[in-house]
């Protein structure tokens, strides 16, 4: 049966909570991504952990979990709030958006027919994780005992998130919508795509489905040779907003550079050096040079200089390492497969801080 409120179509949606601010009534729907998953993906229990864990990041950035629905037939108050993940928040524990709805709207799931029913976003929404209580699988008395503690789950240590936390942060705001207080900076300022500046970035944006970014951090003794390693591995599921972020592992593993940026090339047509104006990038890399391969004229590696930010007490300050990402071709397309970090100390190159090695999977 089609279940539908104010023009949503929530069929797949349990209703879990209902409740009132002032004389508005709050009606609260989840989205179980688990049930979901299992619908998209036939095969979703013979995958690998890290594979199940991947789909679930993508899809919980991508879609709604909860929607509240706001009525007060008096006031003419008929609005609903979805809460939803956002793709550009890669890598970040608060990646949840609240997007604002009057009256209706066409079609949850289809981000283009969805979006133009929007009449606000707001960004800062102290909301996140991967696991939450009204998953059907936290349902039973087991279940419930684990709700806002962290398990194991898929050979992955994380928290079962509880509901009254969401619950809170949700209300808060839809309060503040509800008497027009809400702060300017709270909502999401929308951007044009940047435009790339290479080839290489216009390709994989095109043409890469997925990224499994291996991450090594090295120690040495006192002759220089490895005396630990710490390796880690992530998977990234859309390349634009991970590099287009402000956080390292997407910024320096994918430099996406903006037609907008300064080229300047060398005299002997190999090497460019790059003004960048974008300040995702400006955050983390300066004294960039592109280096060319001499023979095909594709991108062979980029070197400049990583900006490593420290916080503490006595305030905000930084240092820098030596930074190289290296380009091989990958299908059609030439991409950074290998991103070392050196001190500065370390001209040889010899002694690499960290490896981040790449690989990926084209659509």
């Amino acid at each position: 049966m089609t279940v539908t409120t104010y023009g949503i179509d929530l069929t797949h949606f349990k209703e879990v909570d209902k409740f009132k601010i002032d004389k508005t009534d709050i009606k609260v729907y989840f989205n179980d991504p688990m049930i979901q998953l299992a619908r998209m993906y036939s095969d979703f229990d013979t995958k690998t952990s890290t594979e199940k864990f991947g789909i679930l990041s993508d899809y919980l950035h991508n879609n709604p979990l909860y929607v509240f629905v706001a009525t007060n037939k008096k006031a003419k108050i008929n609005r609903i709030y979805v809460l939803r993940g956002n793709p550009r928040k890669q890598r970040t524990k608060n990646y949840f958006q609240i997007d604002i709805l009057n009256e209706r709207s066409s079609n949850l799931f289809d981000r283009t027919d969805y979006e133009k029913d929007i009449l606000k976003t707001i960004d800062k929404v102290n909301v996140g994780g991967s696991l939450f209580e009204h998953m059907a699988v936290f349902q039973t008395p087991e279940g419930k005992k684990v709700i806002g503690k962290g398990i194991k789950f898929w050979d992955y240590f994380t928290t079962v998130e509880p509901y009254s936390e969401i619950k809170s942060a949700v209300q808060t705001l839809i309060e503040m919508d509800l008497t027009n207080s809400i702060p300017s900076d709270y909502l999401l300022t929308k951007t044009e795509p940047i435009k790339p500046l290479f080839e290489y970035e216009e390709c994989a944006i095109t043409k890469v489905k997925e990224r499994e970014i291996k991450t090594t951090v090295y120690s040495y003794d006192s002759l220089g040779k490895v005396k630990n390693e710490y390796p880690r591995t992530e998977t990234d599921y859309d390349l634009y907003y991970s590099s287009t972020s402000q956080e390292l592992t997407g910024v320096t593993t994918f430099p996406f550079f903006s037609s907008t940026d300064t080229k300047e090339e060398f005299e002997d047509g190999t090497r460019i050096k790059i003004e960048s104006k974008q300040p995702y990038l400006n955050h983390y890399l300066k004294d960039i040079v592109i280096i060319k391969n001499p023979e095909s004229g594709e991108i062979a590696r980029i070197e400049g200089k990583l900006i490593i930010h420290a916080y503490s007490a006595a305030g905000h300050s930084t240092s820098d390492e030596l930074y190289i990402a290296e380009f091989q071709k990958v299908g059609d397309c030439n991409l950074p497969v290998k991103i070392r970090f050196h001190s500065l100390t370390d001209v040889d190159l010899k002694r690499p801080r960290i490896v981040k090695q790449i690989k990926y999977v084209l659509k």
